[in-house]
């Protein structure tokens, strides 16, 4: 009896436990996440393994391999939890928006899809959806640096787009947001007034 117990315990403590296919190399993965050539054909293979990468790739946003570059990493685990929809991932993914791509100078004057190609954890977040929209609101005011409020806005703003009335509390936000980011617009309005009468 107790051996059929253990048997039962052991059996539930492999199918419980992240199922790697035998002899994948993982450094070797999370390498190939970090590189652009080749992170295509990582995302794939993340893919195909579905929820059972997640726990590996959550370790790495806390703890990479060692001889990786961390910003490229960073960028093929967004792209990764945006395949896979990883809720778990949100609060790194949130502390991420600064992540760009081809680091192009003036994203926020282009379309959206080149917005979220070019912000992969922007992107990640709208792709999981309204869940990410509540903790982007609630970080907003406490985390979000000056220099991620766009992104958090744009997030959020695409998300309530894309899945109408799901977010309910977003309309007082992005309210919130305009009338916080006018104060600097009506400041930049009253020194170009000053200047204008000095002529």
């Amino acid at each position: 009896m107790i051996e059929m117990k253990l048997r039962v315990i052991s059996m539930l403590i492999v199918a419980l436990s992240p199922a790697w296919p035998q002899g994948l190399d993982q450094p070797s993965l999370a390498r190939r996440l970090a590189n652009s050539d080749t992170r295509l054909g990582a995302l794939a293979e993340v893919v195909s393994l579905g929820n059972r990468s997640v726990p590996l790739l959550l370790s790495w946003t806390k703890s990479p391999p060692g001889e990786v570059d961390r910003y490229q990493l960073d960028i093929g685990l967004a792209d990764a939890f945006a395949e896979l929809r990883t809720t778990e991932a949100i609060p790194f993914l949130t502390s991420k928006l600064h992540l760009t791509r081809n680091h192009m100078v003036n994203v926020w004057l282009k379309g959206p899809e080149v917005i979220e190609n070019e912000l992969p954890a922007a992107a990640a977040l709208i792709s999981i959806g309204p869940a990410a929209a509540k903790a982007v609101m609630e970080a907003f005011w406490e985390s979000i640096t000056s220099e991620d409020c766009p992104a958090a806005i744009f997030v959020v703003a695409r998300i309530v787009e894309a899945n109408p009335g799901s977010v309910p509390e977003a309309r007082a936000f992005l309210q919130e947001a305009r009338a916080y980011l006018n104060i600097e617009r009506i400041w930049a309005e009253e020194g170009l007034r000053a200047l204008d009468k000095q002529k």
